[in-house]
């Protein structure tokens, strides 16, 4: 797992995920990303679906016109979020925000993870961040 940092573009998966948003017209790879990830429902939540989920949700966050960091890893987001004029519904801003509540609770192999590195109160931050600039 290539992780640079907390924050929700930070890590390879992330990063990756983007450039699915440049093959569609709609909030639908959102959309099924953060439903994917809530599918676990109480077993244990995958990191990469995790990771993916975040930077939806981060997608979400910036089409509110709530931007985090803005740089080279942010780029392909922040260009299809310039011509996407659609806002996001309040059902899916609610999945976001449901989202980012479960990723912090076990079992989250992310969390985990976080945990045994020593970095999930930077990590909590980055989620915290993301939720005020999602509206929760």
């Amino acid at each position: 797992m290539g992780v640079w940092g907390a924050g929700p573009l930070e890590n390879d998966p992330a990063v990756d995920w983007q450039y699915g948003l440049g093959e569609v017209a709609d909030k639908s790879l959102i959309e099924g990303t953060i439903d994917r990830a809530l599918a676990s429902g109480d077993a244990n939540l995958d990191a990469t679906d995790a990771q993916e989920a975040i930077a939806a949700a981060e997608a979400i966050a910036r089409l509110l016109g709530n931007f985090g960091v803005r740089n080279e890893y942010s780029r392909t987001m922040d260009d299809w979020v310039s011509w996407m004029t659609e806002k996001p519904s309040l059902e899916l801003l609610t999945k976001a925000w449901r989202f980012v509540a479960r990723v912090q609770q076990p079992p989250s192999e992310l969390l985990a993870a976080w945990t045994e590195a020593g970095g999930v109160e930077a990590w909590q931050r980055a989620l915290a961040d993301l939720a005020l600039r999602l509206g929760a």
